[in-house]
């Protein structure tokens, strides 16, 4: 019935509360000492061209497709990332996609996870970053291109449904 439904609800919902306070309490002493540091760092004193000087534009974003779209640049500074996944990846995944999206929650996750990934990896090109640069967590972050490579991976991922579904 409803209130059966409703009355799941509130307990899968206070137990997801539990474990996270529970998660909380127990890392607590462990992070701890890591934020009272964090002033001390040499990360910390970098000036706000070096962090953002690695944020990727949605135009090199492109690149991921054709390698010389965005014209040659050479190896962007401190990213450490390789984006070219090459095209039968990218018409894998399409194929993924417009097969399985509603069959398969993995493919719809692993969407998800790329999109945010290219989200946060745009850092100062997004209208959002003046948030993240005050939210406790995300603040400490330097090079946020490096979340590409869980990108590469969701769209390998879902490339790999896209083979299996063929």
């Amino acid at each position: 019935s409803s209130s059966d439904r409703a009355w799941s609800w509130r307990v899968a919902l206070l137990g997801a509360l539990v474990a996270l306070s529970l998660a909380f309490l127990i890392s607590a002493p462990q992070l701890w000492p890591a934020l009272q540091y964090l002033g001390q760092t040499a990360r910390h004193s970098m000036s706000e061209a070096c962090v953002t000087g690695d944020s990727i534009r949605i135009t090199e974003a492109l690149t991921w497709w054709v390698p010389v779209l965005d014209g040659w640049t050479g190896a962007r500074n401190q990213s450490f990332t390789t984006e070219y996944l090459g095209l039968l990846p990218w018409a894998l995944a399409a194929a993924a996609l417009a097969s399985l999206w509603r069959r398969e929650p993995v493919v719809r996750w692993m969407l998800g996870m790329g999109l945010v990934c290219l989200f946060f990896a745009q850092r100062h090109w997004t209208p959002y970053y003046h948030l993240f640069r005050h939210i406790p967590g995300l603040s400490g972050f330097r090079i946020w291109s490096r979340t590409l490579f869980l990108a590469a991976f969701a769209v390998s991922t879902v490339a790999a449904f896209g083979w299996d579904a063929l």
